[in-house]
């Protein structure tokens, strides 16, 4: 390299050298932080569409779940499904479901909606159920964003807390 004097005695650097190798250590000392910023970034981001994926997939085993329950079944079936749904959430190493929303609209079931979890997720209804015959269910996983992101950009003053990804899932009712 150019800096590197692979010579013992340094004194016979031009000054030349000397002030290009001073410019080389100070280019890499504003673009290092860009760099690894936008290194950081791409990580981060891809780790984190990538449990989101699995958020989405247990919504679906849920959903998968309630669509093959009974009648009976129905108007309980919030344990069972986030039972699921955490199980696969733990498969994945994401942790438990922050909340679980169960909905239906299955003619002779008592419930309508049921929720099960702790956290503030916004599941507004602003998509209704489809009117099928045998009617649908749909079921929304909650996780924490901190849960599922790794916090690499913390020193940039991004930070996944108190923040909460959503899977959806909506499926007919079979029986």
């Amino acid at each position: 390299m150019y800096c590197v004097n692979r010579t013992r005695n340094r004194k016979f650097r031009s000054v030349a050298q000397r002030k290009r190798c001073a410019v080389i250590m100070l280019e890499l000392i504003l673009v290092l932080p860009i760099v690894l910023l936008i290194l950081f970034s791409i990580v981060q981001i891809g780790i984190t569409l990538s449990n989101i994926k699995y958020v989405q997939l247990a919504a679906f085993e849920g959903a998968q779940l309630a669509s093959a329950m009974s009648r009976e079944e129905l108007s309980d079936a919030t344990p069972a499904i986030k039972k699921k749904v955490d199980r696969i959430l733990q498969s994945a190493g994401l942790g438990d479901s922050c909340k679980i929303v169960f909905r239906q609209n299955v003619p002779q079931v008592s419930l309508e909606n049921q929720s099960r979890g702790n956290c503030d997720c916004n599941t507004s209804d602003t998509i209704p159920l489809p009117t099928k015959p045998n009617g649908a269910v749909r079921v929304t996983v909650c996780v924490r964003l901190s849960q599922i992101s790794p916090n690499m950009l913390s020193l940039w003053g991004f930070s996944p807390q108190g923040k909460l990804v959503q899977g959806e899932a909506t499926l007919p009712y079979l029986k």
